[in-house]
C-alpha cells in the first residue's frame, strides 16, 4: 500500500502545471536572464549566410513591419549574382517575397524570432539576439537556406 501511495505522490508532482517563467526548481528563471524580456527586440540590422545550391553572405534589416535582405551569392553554375528582397511585409514574425534576376524568379519565405530567454544554458547575450531563418528557391528547383543573426549594435539593452 505504501509503494502505491509514493507512486501517486510522485505522479502528482510530475503532472502539476509549472508557473509561467518557472524552470521547475521553484525559483523562477534561475539562469541569470531575469528581466531580459524588456531588453529583447527584433528590429535592427542582421548579418546573414546563405548555404545550399546558392551560397554567399549578405545583410538584412528589420523594422516593426518590414524585412529587407540582400546577399551576393554564387549560383550553381559558378556565376556570382546579387539577390535583393526589399520591403517584405512582416506579419506574425513571418515574411515572404519574390524577385526576378536575369529572367529567373526567386522566392524567399522565412521567420524572425528571439530565443525564449529561459534556457539555463543560454547566455544573456544569446537571450537578446534576434535570428532569421528562411528558405530560398528559384524557378528551376534550386534552393538554399538562409540564416542570419542580429548585429551587436541592434540588440536590446
Amino acid at each position: 500500500m505504501r509503494s502505491w501511495l509514493w507512486v501517486l505522490v510522485l505522479l502528482l508532482f510530475t503532472v502539476l502545471p509549472v508557473r509561467a517563467g518557472d524552470n521547475g526548481n521553484g525559483g523562477g528563471n534561475q539562469n541569470g536572464n531575469q528581466g531580459l524580456n524588456k531588453l529583447r527586440k527584433k528590429t535592427g540590422s542582421y548579418t546573414l549566410l546563405v548555404v545550399g545550391d546558392y551560397s554567399g553572405t549578405g545583410t538584412g534589416s528589420i523594422t516593426a513591419t518590414y524585412v529587407s535582405l540582400s546577399a551576393i551569392v554564387q549560383a550553381p553554375g559558378g556565376s556570382s549574382i546579387s539577390l535583393s528582397f526589399s520591403g517584405m511585409p512582416l506579419v506574425n514574425d513571418r515574411f515572404q517575397g519574390i524577385t526576378t534576376i536575369n529572367g529567373t524568379a526567386f522566392t524567399l519565405s522565412g521567420r524572425v524570432d528571439l530565443p525564449a530567454a529561459t534556457d539555463a544554458e543560454q547566455s544573456p547575450t544569446q537571450a537578446i539576439t534576434g535570428r532569421i531563418t528562411a528558405t530560398l528557391g528559384d524557378s528551376t528547383g534550386k534552393g538554399a537556406r538562409l540564416m542570419a543573426i542580429q548585429n551587436d549594435n541592434s540588440r536590446g539593452g
